[in-house]
């Protein structure tokens, strides 16, 4: 039976309305194994971009479904309209972490096709999906025991039979700094830079904020618990391209979806389909004594600071003041036990400084309650992807 005949017998079946996707296509991922921009033909390797596609819903009459997925480095969503063998795609929304220049080049050729798709054909485990001319993404079925397809149905536990509730976590158990001490993934561990960490800082009850990074850029999003799963949502970041990118690479691609979830005491492991993690909780800063003193601006985001700026924070008895460069601030501030830096009711002094404009504001970031982590002599303030380094005088 041909993919139009199939198509043609599922609408039948239902009663006429929105055409459903055979099961054929949407009950399993797509993998890319050649992408041809204007028909040059390539094999894809590494981390393959690949394609989900998710019925309409029942009561739908336009035949929109949607399409989701992975561009090898971002994660991307989106409608798409199917009738017969056609395939039109609506705008789609993608994440916006930086990538590797060969993953960045992929990207873009893999995003353009997609979204200059006409139309389709299945056969077999082989997926084509045609863009115009000669141009054309070709995919191969992922297997059905690592996408969610048809598995066997285990028995049912007798009805007397109660699994014990796992207790559930709280964001409270989980907020604080991580040392980021074990990767794996597919099996195979992955060399982790020793600067490599994860903060959490609780947003609610089961709500988290993350930002951290693997050696090269920072990375930011949310997470949710759900009793002993944390789910994370897409990843943002900054674009610098470093050197050795392996770890942080492999450590955005396991952040995806739902995993299992276990602390004990200091460790924290979190394992989900694509690897695990294990990390080290880090001592935080928790009183204001330790912070007492001036500190002196060294570096913002790794650029040297202008020595002609004298930009100093300094800590005293639950107060917080200081020179930006331009102006004098000040106001009292609260630290959790997190790390987390709140300046309540910031105050400063109204000099315009127009040759200063283009700088970095240490007030703006502030009044961002940015995670603060001390180690000897040295400060560090992080917050909206930047760091702030001060050196205590």
């Amino acid at each position: 039976m041909t993919f139009l005949s199939s198509l043609l017998l599922s609408a039948a079946l239902s009663g006429g309305g929105a055409p459903t996707p055979p099961a054929s296509l949407t009950a399993r991922a797509w993998v890319l194994t050649e992408i041809a921009p204007g028909g040059r033909v390539r094999r894809v390797s590494g981390e393959r971009p690949t394609l989900t596609v998710t019925p309409p819903n029942v009561t739908s009459k336009s035949g929109s479904l949607t399409v989701s997925g992975s561009t090898g480095c971002n994660t991307y969503r989106g409608p798409a309209t199917l009738s017969g063998q056609r395939l039109k795609l609506s705008a789609l929304a993608t994440t916006r972490r930086g990538c590797a220049p060969a993953a960045a080049r992929l990207e873009n050729d893999f995003l353009t096709l997609l979204r200059g798709a006409s139309h389709y054909r299945l056969s077999g485990q082989t997926l084509t999906v045609y863009a115009g001319g000669l141009s054309r993404l070709v995919f191969t079925a992922a297997p059905a025991a690592a996408t969610g397809g048809s598995m066997p149905t285990p028995p049912k536990p007798p009805a007397t039979a109660t699994p014990p509730a796992a207790t559930p976590l709280t964001a409270a158990q989980l907020a604080g700094e991580w040392q980021l001490t074990r990767l794996r993934e597919g099996g195979k561990a992955v060399n982790v830079p020793a600067d490599a960490l994860l903060a959490f800082t609780a947003s609610g009850a089961n709500t988290l904020r993350l930002s951290g990074s693997a050696g090269c850029n920072r990375l930011m999003g949310e997470a949710t618990l759900g009793g002993a799963n944390l789910t994370f949502g897409p990843l943002a970041g900054t674009r610098m391209f470093c050197e050795d990118m392996a770890a942080e690479q492999a450590l955005t691609r396991m952040l995806r979806g739902t995993g299992q979830l276990a602390v004990s005491g200091n460790l924290l492991t979190w394992r989900g389909t694509g690897g695990e993690l294990e990390l080290t909780r880090r001592a935080a800063v928790t009183v204001a004594a330790d912070l007492g003193g001036t500190y002196r601006l060294l570096s913002v985001s790794g650029t040297p600071a202008d020595a002609s700026r004298a930009v100093r924070l300094t800590f005293n008895a639950g107060q917080l003041g200081g020179f930006d460069g331009c102006n004098s601030f000040g106001s009292e501030y609260r630290l959790d036990k997190a790390g987390q830096l709140t300046a309540d009711s910031l105050i400063s002094t109204l000099r315009a400084c127009p040759e200063q404009t283009d700088q970095p504001s240490l007030t703006a970031l502030l009044g961002k309650a940015p995670m603060l982590r001390l180690s000897g002599q040295t400060l560090t303030l992080e917050a909206g992807g930047e760091q702030w380094v001060f050196e205590q005088e």
